[in-house]
């Protein structure tokens, strides 16, 4: 019966720990904010801002080519 009792104390502890921090994450959560909040979005965008930038991009020739030096090339009749 003692052995039953020091068991059941840390975990009744234990058990009422994580209750009372759910609790109060709970009512955190579900609570009216506690000030405004903060954000640099706009939308529209404003006209006065710059247009996006675009990037071209021009691919490089290869360093080697390909050319045929002889043979044939079969083509399935159709």
């Amino acid at each position: 019966m003692k052995r039953a009792r020091r068991l059941l104390l840390p975990v009744v502890l234990v058990a009422a720990s994580i209750l009372t921090v759910g609790a109060k994450k709970i009512f955190d959560y579900a609570g009216a904010p506690d000030k405004e909040k903060e954000s640099d979005f706009i939308f529209p965008p404003d006209s006065e801002q710059g247009k996006p930038t675009v990037l071209l991009s021009e691919p490089k020739s290869p360093p080697f080519s390909f050319e045929q030096r002889g043979g044939f090339v079969t083509t399935p009749a159709t």
